[in-house]
């Protein structure tokens, strides 16, 4: 299994694709079934699962028809350690603007 933590992005995208193509095989489901029920083109799907090339949404709606949707629960979880995390994340959570820009003062403008 490929370490995550060690990958390129290239090898992420191509390793999450193949798993992909083993489900839908070990499911019994046809290339073009699995496309049609994604909502996506044939030669998409099998670009997808071959060389990892795909959209952000292709990639969702395939997993989506695979029934795979619970398996992303946990990307991106916070795995809090402590009660002060929590209430950073927390607070961190509530804050979200980015912070302005200062505004440079010109000569001759008035602010």
């Amino acid at each position: 299994m490929l370490e995550f933590s060690l990958a390129t992005e290239k090898e992420i995208r191509k390793e999450l694709t193949r798993r992909i193509r083993r489900r839908r095989l070990s499911k019994g489901i046809t290339l073009a079934t699995l496309a049609e029920r994604a909502g996506i083109g044939k030669a998409t799907l099998q670009r997808m699962e071959t060389r990892g090339d795909c959209t952000f949404e292709n990639f969702i709606r395939t997993v989506l028809a695979l029934g795979m949707a619970s398996e992303l629960q946990e990307i991106f979880v916070s795995k809090t350690v402590s009660i002060a995390q929590m209430e950073r994340e927390a607070e961190l959570a509530t804050r979200m603007r980015a912070p302005r820009k200062s505004v440079s003062k010109r000569p001759g403008c008035k602010h």
